[in-house]
């Protein structure tokens, strides 16, 4: 039967094969792009529930603020080359851009305090 399925998407236009590859394409960038990181479940932090996480302030920070993260990672003890892209690093980069405080990305669940991750290492490069 799934033959019967893949000769069935291979007899279509190859214009249309395109027009749906391109589509997915740019469904998956926007949902990468956005700075709003969505829970599976909704997080309890400090008596409030959470379904997501905005990490928009990421677009206003600068230099100054790399140079923050830096000190603060060398005040806890961090101080490879690349600190500032160690998880306390990157939750550092979210704390400062949610406002929200540093247990919260640290009490995360694993899933979702890795999209948090992944979505500011993206935001990076």
């Amino acid at each position: 039967m799934p033959e019967t399925k893949n000769r069935k998407e291979n007899e279509k236009p190859e214009e249309e094969r395109n027009e749906a590859t391109e589509n997915e394409a740019t469904e998956n960038e926007v949902v990468e792009t956005s700075l709003i990181v969505r829970f599976d479940k909704p997080f309890r932090f400090d008596k409030k529930e959470y379904t997501e996480v905005d990490l928009s302030g990421l677009e206003n920070m600068t230099g100054n603020d790399m140079l923050k993260v830096e000190r603060t990672l060398r005040l806890m003890g961090l101080t490879s080359a690349l600190s500032d892209l160690s998880v306390m690093g990157i939750f550092t980069y979210a704390m400062m851009a949610s406002g929200l405080p540093l247990e919260f990305f640290k009490d995360l669940p694993l899933r979702e305090a890795k999209r948090v991750k992944t979505r500011i290492l993206n935001f990076f490069w």
